[in-house]
């Protein structure tokens, strides 16, 4: 299969947001196309996927900042185990981290770990405010 035609499979999986399309996307979370994967973690959302797995898996490898935005986004909404809390904080607390990524971590932190996030970089959590306009 061609990569053009692996995006536009992910694209019509992820903008479906259907329960039945769950097992395809978790496949292809660990694909070489950033666009794949982004797009497989956008439709596991949208989907109601609430297995932890794929996003715990991939917090741990992903290297694309985009892709683990979306990562920290749904580890907020899902059961997430301690190790993964400890790849967000690292992020969060990390200065080179960009300001969406930290938001990100330190929101999905917060939804956990109320105490934890309370010991993030001060503005962590103002940050996310800041960039819902809130």
């Amino acid at each position: 299969m061609t990569r053009s035609v692996e995006v536009a499979l992910a694209a019509s999986l992820a903008r479906a947001g259907d329960p039945s399309a769950v097992p395809a996307l978790r496949e292809l979370v660990g694909h070489d196309a950033v666009e794949v994967r982004l797009l497989a973690q956008i439709g596991l959302a949208r989907a109601g996927d609430d297995d932890p797995a794929t996003v715990e898996t991939r917090l741990g490898v992903e290297g694309d900042l985009g892709v683990y935005t979306v990562l920290a986004a749904r580890a907020g909404r899902l059961a997430i185990g301690a190790q993964a809390l400890t790849y967000l904080a690292a992020q969060a607390a990390y200065d080179g981290t960009p300001a969406v990524l930290r938001a990100a971590c330190a929101w999905a932190i917060a939804q956990h770990d109320a105490d934890r996030a309370a010991r993030l970089p001060p503005g962590s959590i103002a940050r996310v405010a800041a960039l819902l306009g809130w």
